[in-house]
């Protein structure tokens, strides 16, 4: 995952004047998690957005690195709900969306052959992989 936007973030955030607290509130969450509807999420990118998730409520509370405070009390705090279940809410919805849609939609289609091959079943009844490997290589020598 690209950190530039996050390093903008930051920057935008430091420069805003405290009486702005509610406002950055407000503000980071939709720049963090633009399009994340669609994010396959690692571990290591779950765990840099929460990284940069709480870092930005401590920039909102004023909080510095050396005041050691846990950051179970920050979240308390601020009340801001976890990052990984706003990406999990909003995916949830994406799939919500798709499974609404008409049957005849690539959309629903392609979701409906990933369901029925995760089960198990085959895209189609008379498909099935020839034996061996491949007669002709890709790159032909000539």
């Amino acid at each position: 995952m690209d950190c530039s936007c996050f390093c903008s973030l930051v920057v935008t955030t430091a420069t805003q004047s405290s009486h702005q607290d509610t406002s950055i509130a407000d503000m980071h969450l939709p720049i963090l998690l633009y399009g994340s509807k669609t994010w396959t999420l690692l571990a290591e990118d779950s765990r840099r957005l929460q990284s940069f998730h709480m870092s930005c409520q401590r920039q909102i509370l004023g909080v510095k690195c050396y005041d050691h405070i846990k950051n179970s009390a920050i979240a308390a705090t601020t009340s801001l709900p976890n990052v990984n279940d706003i990406v999990a809410k909003r995916r949830l919805a994406l799939f919500g969306h798709v499974v609404r849609l008409d049957a005849n939609t690539p959309a629903h289609q392609i979701l409906k052959q990933a369901v029925d091959v995760k089960s198990g079943h085959r895209p189609n009844a008379q498909w099935r992989r020839p034996p061996g490997r491949p007669r002709q290589l890709l790159l032909a020598a000539d």
